[in-house]
């Protein structure tokens, strides 16, 4: 067999290989996206899943569990017109009967950012309220709907045109973005207000143990309008927590605390109803223990080796203190660059 057609045979065999190499990497990549599809769908479809499984249960805060004054219902209410004169007040709706009660609830999707330099994280969320105001009631007959729908522009619409809470992340670094609007009238009054919020909040860090420490994440919630003796906040437990699915690089969610404040305004010379809900965190030390502490161990270890030495090589002497040092300095400075300018 001539070397020629040995040449060509070769080349025949490559030119195979090549071209069921390409097919085969085309295929593995198609494989792959589609595996971080389904992925990332899983935990979307989870994440809902963990939401709706907390939007069960009953609130305390329907006009059938809070008094209210007898109200003569008539026909729905057209929110969206723009000659729009409601029954409803500039005033909470309860007069008489004490502050209006409000159920909150808080489910956390995902901490899509914690950042320890600038004292801030980033949240996703459901943010849930429910109070009763009949003077919205009307009747309905029979095969009627008994509610009235407003979603995204029309339910911010609507929410400008009636009483409501009127809350603000107190914390907030910036003005939260809201999606996904829903408002709700029952025909006996109750009102049901959903949203869909992004928002960057301000915390406290506390890093004295770290890069072992864990970090309580606040969330503080109120109105920035109506005192406790006009609008009193309850916490709806069946719509309070956080997505057990979502993971954030670093940190691990423990738990999630919540609670109802009276905090005093001194500007305003009177308390406020706050909501307050805690996310507490913890910090993967590995990366700092592999990449920061380790290496500098090494570096002591090796700067202490100097006292082994021959005390007549001075210069090598002098040469692996002064490395031992750089190395230590701007191994700082990289720290450094993670943390804020403390005093501990």
């Amino acid at each position: 067999m001539s070397s020629s057609n040995i040449g060509i045979k070769i080349t025949i065999i490559h030119l195979y290989l090549k071209s069921h190499y390409l097919i085969l990497r085309h295929l593995y990549f198609k494989i792959f996206i589609l595996f971080i599809i389904a992925l990332m769908s899983s935990n979307i479809i989870n994440a809902k899943e963990d939401y709706q499984k907390f939007t069960t249960g009953q609130s305390v805060a329907t006009c059938k569990n809070v008094p209210h004054s007898d109200v003569t219902k008539i026909e729905k209410k057209d929110l969206l017109k723009d000659d729009f004169e409601g029954a409803h007040s500039v005033y909470p709706p309860s007069r008489g009967f004490g502050p209006v009660l409000v159920d909150l609830g808080l489910f956390i999707n995902q901490l899509t950012k914690i950042s320890p330099v600038d004292n801030s994280f980033k949240i996703e969320g459901y943010l849930d309220l429910i109070w009763c105001d009949p003077r919205l009631s009307f009747e309905t007959a029979d095969g009627d709907i008994s509610k009235q729908y407003f979603l995204e522009e029309s339910a911010s619409i609507a929410l400008n045109r009636i009483w409501w809470p009127a809350i603000s992340i107190t914390n907030a670094i910036s003005k939260r973005t809201s999606e996904n609007l829903e408002l709700i009238i029952n025909h006996d009054g109750t009102i049901e207000y959903r949203e869909r919020f992004n928002a960057e909040l301000s915390s406290n860090f506390d890093f004295f143990k770290f890069p072992f420490d864990s970090q309580k994440l606040k969330i503080e919630i109120a109105s920035f309008a109506w005192n406790e003796n006009f609008l009193r906040f309850h916490e709806n437990n069946n719509l309070i927590g956080f997505n057990t699915n979502f993971e954030i690089e670093e940190w691990s969610t423990q738990s999630v605390h919540s609670e109802i404040r009276n905090i005093f305004d001194s500007n305003d010379n009177s308390s406020f109803s706050n909501f307050y809900l805690e996310i507490d965190v913890t910090r993967h030390a590995g990366f700092y223990l592999w990449k920061v502490i380790f290496p500098i161990l090494i570096v002591v270890i090796i700067s202490f080796s100097v006292f082994w030495m021959a005390g007549n090589i001075l210069a090598d002497r002098m040469f692996v203190s002064m490395t031992g040092l750089l190395t230590s300095v701007a191994y700082q400075f990289i720290i450094s660059e993670s943390l804020p300018r403390l005093s501990y």
